[in-house]
């Protein structure tokens, strides 16, 4: 009887003993569960004051250079688009602002820096100029691509000029390609054959600098000479270049590409080779005779 009486006593106090452990654990889950609610509901509250603060950034007005680019932005997609009435608009708007005599940026705030291009005002002339030849041309004024790319031209030969970086020299180079091409539609043989020369000077001396494999924009110009010959039926001595050499150094240059360039010019350049060969053979028996 002593025995069970023990075990008994010693039973009841070790479930007292745990009833008293789950109550202080009880008590402190409560105690912890408050507070993590209490420290939600201050979070809460402080988010709320926070959110109520007025954000500097949208306090500070757009500069001139984030609201051009924006517009220069919406004037690219109408042209991608085809919207070209829309685009010439925009653009003509974005060529008031670049000369705009406010400041282009403030350099002061620093909140907009992020949304600011690295490009001056000066930088965006020659895109605008460029979009805005696509856009008339498109529109069927020839006559008005022609003169933006002139105005296109004279910015990059000042930068040549000024910076004299290579670059410079292929990117006039293509544009004497493009004036070429706009001066033949429109029926000035003489002025597409000028320009044609200006741009192989340009692209020769771009290559003897940089030491550069025949690149597009120089097969484009002696292609542009061979149609000019062919097509415009301007003679041979209209050229300050033997076309009929150039031609013919260039093919072998291109023949010798075994990737995906140059495949029209190495299928149309024999073409053009025969038919311009044939001519000089002709005059040359003439001549022995």
């Amino acid at each position: 009887e002593t025995e069970t009486e023990t075990e008994t006593e010693t039973e009841t106090e070790t479930e007292t003993e745990t009833a008293t452990a789950t109550a202080a654990g009880t008590a402190t889950a409560a105690e912890t569960t408050g507070g993590a609610a209490e420290a939600s509901t201050a979070t809460a509250a402080t988010s709320t004051t926070s959110s109520d603060r007025p954000i500097p950034h949208y306090d500070v007005p757009f500069t001139l250079a984030v609201r051009m680019k924006a517009r220069l932005g919406r004037a690219a997609a109408a042209v991608a688009v085809g919207e070209l009435a829309i685009a010439e608009v925009e653009l003509e708007r974005v060529r008031v602002m670049l000369d705009d005599p406010a400041p282009f940026r403030d350099e002061t705030a620093r909140a907009h820096r992020r949304a600011e291009s690295h490009f001056e005002r000066d930088d965006y002339r020659p895109i605008v100029a460029g979009l805005l030849a696509v856009a008339r041309r498109g529109e069927g004024d020839v006559a008005g691509a022609y003169e933006t790319l002139r105005e296109r031209h004279a910015i990059y030969e000042a930068r040549y000029e000024r910076y004299e970086r290579d670059a410079y020299l292929l990117e006039l180079a293509r544009i004497d390609a493009q004036l070429a091409e706009n001066a033949y539609r429109r029926g000035e043989l003489a002025l597409a054959r000028r320009h044609v020369e200006a741009g192989l000077r340009a692209a020769d001396e771009y290559t003897e600098r940089t030491e550069s494999e025949l690149d597009e924009t120089t097969v484009a110009l002696v292609r542009a000479a061979a149609e000019l010959r062919l097509y415009g039926r301007v003679p041979a001595r209209a050229f300050e270049i033997d076309v009929l050499a150039r031609l013919r150094d260039t093919f072998r240059t291109i023949a010798r590409v075994t990737d995906g360039r140059f495949a029209h010019e190495r299928f149309l350049f024999p073409i053009y080779l025969a038919a311009l060969e044939t001519p000089a053979r002709g005059a040359a028996r003439e001549r022995e005779d």
